[in-house]
């Protein structure tokens, strides 16, 4: 906030360090510093004052801010002191790095000086600890709590008590089970344990209790809303309307075909068949040549076809094209065969397929072994 609460909002300047000269951004109000940061600030108050001093402990040149400095850093300051006017209890060491004797007021203190004591380095100040497993010595910062060197010596030491703990108990009971779920043969040692794993396990548990619920279950009856065939549920069925899948496709297919979207599709669909007509038309075909050529035999099912064309009925015969004409076949007679509507709606535009075998398909689903009984029926085929 700025003289009368006002506002005041801050700016990002670049500036350049008056010492290093180096470029930097700040956000600020009011003057441009002049400095990086504070380590140039103090290297230029240092060049500025120009005073070169000579430090009374080590003798060396240094320079400072102020003409009445009398050492060069603080441990000379500390070692001056300690030679002059300390009272408490002086010690005489040896530097095992320099090999001088100094003095010093702290019991515990190695080298005279912090380079000394950087130069030893941190092997020889570490105390190593002996493992109680191996006897190897180790050292960790914590070692002093610890009584392994590593992770593996601590289980062999807990197996060891662990066997040495149980060296008089009688040898364990070996029961030979076989696994319910799976039929393996194995060995355990506890009485309870009937599965030879974790999944036979899982498998069995689910198994028995949906056995029990099953056991429970209430069976519920319904009408198919589609073939109408009533049906009885089990336990963990899942139907409540129709009998199968396709029934429902069916059913849905059936309201589909009503929308006024399908009715747009059709029409859009003729009008793609009438042009493809055009483009590949080289004679006309007649379905009675068609009928005789074929025998009055489907050519993609095997099965006798019916001589009506009705578009109501499933089973009556059309002209399928060999070479679809979405795939450059011609409209002549040497490109067309005679087919079952339904056949030939399966067959769609393929080039590559393979024919229908009815009792096989009809085994597979019950929407087309009703389709396949009502072919049968039609072509007075059933028994």
């Amino acid at each position: 906030m700025g003289r009368g609460g006002k506002r005041v909002s801050k700016k990002l300047k670049r500036c350049v360090c008056s010492f290093c000269e180096t470029k930097f951004t700040v956000c600020s109000v009011g003057q441009n510093p002049k400095y990086c940061s504070k380590e140039c600030k103090a290297k230029a108050r240092l060049a500025n004052s120009g005073i070169s001093l000579t430090c009374q402990n080590c003798g060396r040149q240094f320079v400072a801010l102020y003409s009445k400095a009398k050492y060069c850093s603080n441990a000379c300051y500390g070692q001056a002191k300690t030679k002059t006017e300390h009272y408490r209890t002086k010690h005489r060491k040896v530097c095992p790095v320099c090999e001088q004797e100094f003095e010093t007021i702290t019991r515990s203190q190695i080298c005279c000086s912090p380079e000394c004591g950087r130069k030893i380095g941190q092997e020889k100040l570490k105390k190593y600890y002996p493992c109680q497993h191996c006897g190897n010595l180790f050292w960790r910062p914590d070692a002093f709590r610890m009584k392994y060197c590593s992770i593996k010596c601590q289980k062999e030491a807990l197996q060891q008590k662990t066997a040495e703990r149980h060296k008089d108990d009688p040898p364990p009971v070996i029961y030979n089970r076989t696994c319910p779920e799976c039929g393996l043969a194995f060995e355990t040692r506890f009485p309870n344990h009937t599965y030879c794993s974790r999944k036979c396990s899982y498998a069995g548990n689910l198994r028995s209790q949906r056995m029990k619920l099953a056991a429970v279950y209430v069976p519920k009856s319904f009408i198919c809303k589609e073939c109408g065939i009533e049906i009885t549920t089990t336990y963990g069925d899942v139907r409540t309307e129709f009998c199968c899948l396709s029934c429902a496709n069916k059913f849905d297919r059936r309201l589909e075909h009503k929308t006024d979207r399908h009715k747009k599709y059709l029409r859009n669909l003729k009008k793609l068949r009438d042009e493809q007509l055009t483009k590949a038309f080289v004679e006309n075909v007649d379905y009675d040549k068609i009928y005789k050529q074929s025998g009055g035999v489907c050519e993609i099912c095997g099965l006798p076809v019916i001589y009506d064309k009705l578009a109501d009925n499933n089973w009556s015969g059309t002209i399928d094209h060999i070479i679809p004409l979405s795939k450059g076949g011609k409209h002549a007679l040497f490109n067309c065969q005679l087919a079952h509507r339904i056949c030939n709606s399966l067959k769609n535009n393929s080039l590559d397929f393979a024919g229908i075998d009815w009792e096989e398909k009809s085994q597979k689903d019950n929407y087309w072994s009703k389709k396949y009984q009502q072919g049968l029926q039609v072509m007075g085929l059933e028994e």
